[in-house]
């Protein structure tokens, strides 16, 4: 599913700047994409034989430091998208040499990271 996003600059009923809206309503669509591709990521573990069970273990504490951030996000506290982005793009090579659909996919979520600010 594709949603648009319309950069509004005025509200044609008050005149008033509405530029605060359209960043945060773009964040909420990386996180709701985030979230997306973190799910495809599991459906494509759990369908996919012979996957390294450390490999395993590093993607699902990967899983779990950025729904963490998307907690924090919403509580207005900090979040470290870099160090996640980083950690994404290692996690991604190791992926890719015998999984690269599942790479491809991390890959994809390291976008959506560099996308949020970093």
């Amino acid at each position: 599913m594709v949603k648009a996003v319309h950069d509004v600059s005025q509200d044609d009923s008050s005149g008033q700047l509405l530029s605060g809206i359209v960043p945060v309503f773009i964040k909420e669509i990386k996180m709701d994409n985030i979230d997306n591709v973190l799910d495809q990521i599991h459906t494509h573990i759990a369908k996919t034989d012979n996957i390294d069970p450390s490999l395993q273990k590093d993607f699902h504490e990967l899983d779990k430091s950025i729904r963490a951030m998307n907690e924090v996000k919403k509580n207005n506290g900090a979040m470290d998208l870099a160090e996640l982005d980083r950690q994404a793009r290692l996690l991604a090579a190791k992926f890719e040499t015998k999984h690269p659909r599942i790479g491809e996919l991390i890959v994809r979520l390291s976008g959506i990271l560099q996308g949020m600010g970093i």
